[in-house]
């Protein structure tokens, strides 16, 4: 299956506007996230499509919502939806209040 037509899919059907590049960076993103689950045990979701469900989606739904240019993200977990919210608009600032890991994962995505 070819996952990226699958995630642009899902993020159409919830009305989310997506690039190529960003897809490319989700995809870098669920990689990262399955890696560093095995070390930190940042989620119990990894099946790739339920990942691109229930957290990338899931993390956007009310991005056209959000004002302002700063954001701080406390403590949800796996970086989500701090990660999520970054890579579609990477002009906002977003502070992630979470331990290392995450933002060890969060600067591999560079």
């Amino acid at each position: 299956m070819c996952y990226t037509f699958f995630m642009k899919s899902y993020f159409e059907k919830y009305s989310i506007n997506i690039s190529d590049e960003k897809l490319d960076l989700f995809e870098k993103y669920y990689n990262l996230l399955i890696e560093y689950n095995k070390k930190f045990n940042l989620t119990a979701i990894t099946e790739r499509e339920e990942v691109i469900i229930k957290h990338f989606v899931d993390s956007l739904l009310g991005v056209d919502n959000i004002t302002g240019n700063k954001l701080i993200d406390i403590g949800s977990g796996g970086g989500f939806p701090a990660i999520p919210l970054k890579i579609m608009n990477d002009q906002n600032e977003y502070v992630d209040t979470k331990d290392l890991d995450v933002r060890a994962m969060a600067q591999d995505l560079k």
